[in-house]
């Protein structure tokens, strides 16, 4: 450190000082120091390299949004004159509407895209840390409320069930490449869950009819209704195995005290071929991705009813949550099938189910009523209609790590959460915001919230990555949104 001496120069290699005017470049400067008596050191002349401010951006507040939305760029080194500070949203010009050096309002322009945000000014070129999200979505109108959807991969096309309450049903085909509705199958009574065969065989579609202990089987490529089967009880969930074979659909008992029943059907013959009994109040049904087990969660008695596919017996029924009473809400599998999840809303706990059939209970602090998985299986995330917030539990390191990140809204029950195919995104349903909130789960942060039409209750996101679909039953719309739009 240089020390200060009367009448004697100051010498340093580092002096800090702050000057305006004198323009970049090395410059000589005088150094001249003075005590509380007035004694000063001798001039000591300095050669200085002076720079400009360096220009820079923290933050986008909000970080996503549509076209004309005001968001504010913060940073340092702003100019005074909101022109002088060129902003553009991935290379299209944004105006500015005011500026202070530490702040800049600009309405977001149009026809810019999800990207990274950049300031040029005389102080230089700075670009934001995370891109601007711009969400891409639209809106397919629908004559009935929807209450359930499918994806035909091979298709490319959405299967939207609509009902009404005079027992009135249809089935919505909505081309996602073509953007609107492409044709509409009537239907013999209000319909309840929709299940598209995976397969290129067998290419068949089950309708549920719970008023009618029913089920209606229809051809996919024709789009035409082929034969309505008698189903045992109140059928409410219903699957396809993943090689198109089977048909697995549950039903309800009469009373809570009623045992389940998962009936059998043959998509080859097109009849029900069997049942096998279940827990109480079962409402979910789910083929593993290798097809060899089903799963159906077992809300009035706490288990988890384990299928073998090739028996279509009950091979094992496994207690999930704390007590009988955790009320497992929904049950989904991972890309090997094993680790399967449930969400307990019961006792506010998440279990996760090994391949041994060997249960850990993990403490969610949220009444859970969604689960959805990435594909490895070790990452789950869960949501519910009585909390804004999102927790995702982390098996990575073999110990369970729970973190929790605060929601704009209220999840939703059973396929109110989903994931991406590349184990990036996480899409949570929310009805009292008619919006639907878009996460990376890598990070757990929020990347965008969309607004759709009213009371969104379900959603997925497609096979290939390409968009997040969503039924809106108020609103009787099916909304799409682009995924590349909100996770580039």
């Amino acid at each position: 450190m240089a020390k200060f001496i009367a009448n004697v120069p100051i010498i340093t290699e580092t002096p800090t000082i702050e000057v305006e005017g004198p323009q970049p470049g090395q410059r000589r400067f005088q150094l001249e120091a003075e005590d509380e008596s007035g004694n000063r050191s001798l001039p000591a002349t300095i050669l200085v390299t002076v720079k400009l401010p360096t220009l820079g951006i923290s933050a986008l507040i909000p970080s996503f949004g549509e076209w004309e939305k005001k968001v504010v760029i913060r940073g340092v080194n702003f100019d005074l004159e909101p022109q002088k500070n060129i902003v553009a949203f991935n290379g299209i010009d944004a105006t500015v509407l005011g500026a202070t050096d530490t702040e800049l309002t600009v309405s977001v322009p149009k026809p810019a895209t999800t990207g990274f945000v950049t300031v040029k000014n005389t102080f230089g070129d700075a670009s934001s840390p995370v891109p601007f999200i711009i969400p891409r979505s639209f809106v397919v109108n629908m004559e009935l409320p929807p209450v359930d959807l499918s994806y035909d991969a091979i298709k490319g096309e959405v299967w939207v069930v609509g009902s009404t309450e005079e027992n009135k049903g249809i089935v919505s085909i909505v081309g996602l490449e073509q953007r609107k509705l492409l044709f509409v199958i009537n239907l013999d009574g209000s319909p309840g869950e929709i299940a598209l065969s995976p397969a290129t065989e067998r290419r068949l579609a089950l309708v549920t009819h719970p008023k009618d202990g029913a089920i209606s089987v229809i051809n996919i490529d024709e789009r035409k209704l082929l034969e309505i089967l008698t189903i045992e009880a109140i059928p409410r969930s219903v699957a396809i195995s993943p090689d198109g074979r089977w048909g697995y659909v549950v039903s309800s008992g009469d009373t809570s005290e009623s045992r389940g029943i998962v009936s059998v059907v043959d998509l080859s013959e097109i009849k029900v071929v069997g049942a096998t009994r279940i827990g109480l109040l079962p409402t979910r049904v789910i083929f593993g991705r290798s097809g060899l087990e089903a799963f159906v969660n077992n809300t009035g008695d706490g288990t988890l009813s384990v299928i073998n596919a090739d028996s279509h017996k009950v091979s094992d029924t496994i207690e999930v949550g704390k007590s009988a009473a955790s009320s497992p809400q929904e049950v989904a599998v991972s890309g090997e099938t094993y680790p399967v999840w449930t969400a307990n809303s019961g006792d506010v706990t998440a279990s996760m189910i090994a391949k041994d059939h060997s249960v850990i209970n993990i403490k969610t602090d949220i009444n859970p009523g969604s689960v959805a998985v990435f594909l490895k299986g070790n990452q789950a995330f869960f949501a519910g209609p009585k909390d804004k917030t999102l927790v995702m539990v982390d098996m990575r390191d073999g110990q369970s790590t729970t973190k929790i990140v605060k929601m704009s809204g209220i999840g939703a029950v059973v396929k109110g959460v989903a994931t991406t195919p590349d184990d990036r995104g996480v899409i949570i349903v929310h009805p009292d915001l008619n919006a639907i909130g878009i996460f990376d789960g890598k990070v757990m942060r929020l990347q965008a919230l969309v607004k759709v039409p009213a009371l969104p209750v379900r959603c997925l996101v497609t096979g290939d990555n390409m968009f997040a679909l969503s039924i809106c039953q108020r609103g009787k719309a099916l909304s799409v949104i682009e995924m590349r739009s909100v996770l580039p």
